[in-house]
C-alpha cells in the first residue's frame, strides 16, 4: 500500500490536487498517465476519483478500449460525451449511466453546452486541449456540414445556431457523393437570376482604384438593375452588397480521416453494449448485439461481448459456441478465454478444455488467462492442489486481474483453506469493486463459519449488483431463512 501511495504522489507532483503533473499536459503520454493514476486510485479504494481519471483518459484517447471497459465497470457515467471529446464532470452520487439525461450541443462560439446541470440551467463543457484531441478535431468535417457515423448514431450534436441554413440536420451523404454535396451548398441559388454586376467600364474604373474585387461580381443583389446604356452609365451611390449565398469553408476530402471515424463509431457501439453488460442489463446488451451489422458482429470484440452476455445469462451452450468461433477466427485473442473455460467447466467438456489448455500453455504461458483455463481443467479432473497452483500463478502474472482471484478463492474453499479464500475474495473486490462474484464467495465462507449475519450482508450485496441471477437469489433465500427472515424469503 505504501508503494501505491508513493506512485500516486509522484504522478501528482507532490500536490494535494486531483490533477496530474504539469509535465504530462500537451503530450501523447497524457491518456496513459490518467489510466495509470486511475488504476492506482482504484487499488486504493478511491472509486470515484478512479472513475474520473478513466473519464479524462477517454476524453483524450477514446480508442483505448481497456480504459473504456474499466470506466464502464465503475458506472460509465457521461461516457458518450467523453467519447466525443467533451468533459462532463463526474458526479459520484450517480451510480448508473443515463444517456437520455445528458444532452450536449455546440453554441455560437463553438463550445459545448449540456442541459444536465444540477440547477436546471445549461453549463459549458470543456474541450480537451491535448494534441491528440486537436488532431481529432482538425481531421473531422464540421458537424454542421457533414454527418459522421457517430453523429448519425443517436448523437445530439447540432449545427451552430447562427448558421444561415437553419438547425435541421442534413442527411449524411455517402463518401462518393461528398464533393457533389459541397458544390451544391456553394452554388445552391435555386431559380434566382444571377446578375453579372455593374458594366465593364465601372468595373475597370473600380479596379484601378482598388475598391472593387472579383468577389463583387457575384455579390450583386436582386434589387439592383443593369442599365441599358452601357457607355453613358454613371455609378450611383455605393450600396452595401450582400453575398448571394453563404459559403462555408470546407476541409479537403483528403484531410478527413475516414478510418479513424469508422473505428471510433465501432467503439461507440461497443461502449453502449459494455455499459449494459457492466450493469448486468443482459437483455438490453443482447438487443444491441443483435442490431450490429454482419461486418461488426464478426469482429473479435463483438464475439467476446456476446459470449460474456450469454455466459451471464447461464446460456452456456451458446456462450461456448460463440467463444469457440472467436478462438477459431482470431487465435491470437486471449481476452475472454478464461470465461470460455468456465463455460466448458459448466458443461463438463473435459476434452475441449484439455485441448485449449495444451494450446495456450504452449503459446501463451505468460498470460494470466492461460492459467485460469488450466486451473479449471485440473478442477474437473479433481486435482485441486494443482488447480490452486494454476490460479495462484495467474494472480502473480497479473496481480490486478479480479477474476483470477475469484477462481482461486473458489478452489481454496474446496480444499478447506477458508482464510486464504477470504483473502483472495477481498483482493477480487479490490480490483473488481462492482463484481457480484467475490461477495458470493465471501457469503459462502461466512455461511460455513456459521456467521449468518455477515453472510446475509454479502449475499445482499451480490444480489444488489446482479438482481437477475437466479443462483444468487437461491443463496440469499437460504441465508435469509437461516437468519429467521421468512417474510423476506416469501
Amino acid at each position: 500500500m505504501f508503494r501505491v501511495s508513493e506512485a500516486e504522489r509522484l504522478l501528482r507532483a507532490n500536490t494535494f490536487t486531483n490533477d496530474l503533473h504539469s509535465s504530462f499536459s500537451e503530450t501523447d503520454q497524457l491518456p496513459f498517465a490518467h489510466s495509470l493514476l486511475a488504476n492506482i486510485l482504484k487499488e486504493s479504494g478511491k472509486i470515484a476519483h478512479s472513475a474520473r481519471q478513466y473519464q479524462k483518459s477517454i476524453i483524450v484517447a477514446p480508442l483505448l478500449w481497456s480504459n473504456v471497459k474499466n470506466y464502464c465497470d465503475l458506472g460509465g457515467q457521461n461516457i458518450k460525451p467523453a467519447l466525443h471529446g467533451y468533459d462532463v464532470p463526474y458526479d459520484p452520487k450517480l451510480s448508473k449511466f443515463q444517456p437520455e439525461e445528458t444532452i450536449f450541443s455546440l453554441n455560437d462560439s463553438g463550445e459545448a453546452e449540456t442541459s444536465s446541470s444540477p440547477g436546471g440551467g445549461r453549463q459549458k463543457l470543456r474541450k480537451s486541449p491535448s494534441k491528440i484531441t486537436r488532431r481529432r478535431a482538425n481531421t473531422r468535417v464540421p458537424e454542421f456540414a457533414y454527418n459522421t457515423r457517430s453523429k448519425v448514431r443517436n448523437s445530439s450534436t447540432h449545427r451552430k445556431s447562427g448558421s444561415k441554413f437553419g438547425t435541421p440536420q442534413i442527411p449524411a451523404p455517402t463518401p462518393p457523393e461528398r464533393n457533389r454535396y459541397i458544390e451544391s451548398q456553394k452554388y445552391k441559388l435555386g431559380s434566382r437570376r444571377i446578375h453579372h454586376g455593374p458594366p465593364l467600364s465601372s468595373v475597370n474604373k473600380g479596379s484601378l482604384s482598388g475598391s472593387n474585387t472579383a468577389l463583387d461580381l457575384i455579390t450583386k443583389t436582386d434589387s439592383e438593375s443593369e442599365p441599358m446604356d452601357v457607355e453613358n452609365y454613371e455609378p450611383q451611390t455605393q450600396q452595401v452588397r450582400q453575398p448571394l449565398v453563404e459559403i462555408e469553408q470546407e476541409p479537403r476530402a483528403e484531410d478527413y480521416d475516414y478510418v479513424y471515424e469508422d473505428i471510433l463509431g465501432y467503439i461507440i457501439e461497443m461502449t453502449g453494449i459494455q455499459v449494459h453488460l457492466s450493469q448486468y442489463n443482459f437483455n438490453e446488451a443482447m438487443n444491441a448485439l443483435n442490431q450490429l451489422t454482419d461486418k461488426h458482429a464478426s469482429l473479435p470484440l463483438s464475439l467476446e461481448l456476446r459470449g460474456r452476455v450469454l455466459f451471464e445469462k447461464s446460456d452456456f451452450i451458446r456462450a461456448s459456441a460463440t467463444f469457440e468461433e472467436m478462438h477459431q477466427q482470431y487465435p491470437h485473442k486471449i481476452e475472454g478465454l478464461e470465461v470460455y473455460s468456465s463455460c466448458l467447466w459448466q458443461l463438463q467438456k473435459i476434452p475441449k478444455l484439455s485441448g485449449l489448455t495444451k494450446e495456450l500453455t504452449e503459446r501463451f504461458r505468460h498470460r494470466s488467462e492461460t492459467w485460469c483455463v488450466a486451473g479449471n481443467l485440473y478442477n474437473l479432473e479433481k486435482q485441486c492442489a494443482i488447480a490452486v497452483d494454476c490460479f495462484d500463478r495467474a494472480t502473480r502474472l497479473v496481480p490486478k486481474f479480479g477474476y483470477s482471484y475469484y477462481l482461486l478463492g473458489n478452489e481454496l474453499i474446496e480444499v478447506g483453506q477458508l482464510d486464504r479464500a477470504e483473502q483472495a475474495f477481498h483482493e477480487s473486490v479490490r480490483y473488481s469493486p462492482h463484481d457480484y462474484r467475490p461477495h458470493l464467495g465471501l457469503g459462502i465462507i461466512e455461511q460455513k463459519r456459521s456467521k449468518m449475519s455477515k453472510a446475509l450482508t454479502h449475499m445482499r450485496m451480490a444480489v444488489q449488483r446482479n438482481p437477475s441471477n437466479i443462483i444468487l437469489q437461491c443463496h440469499l433465500a437460504v441465508v435469509e431463512q437461516a437468519n429467521g427472515h421468512e417474510k423476506e424469503v416469501n
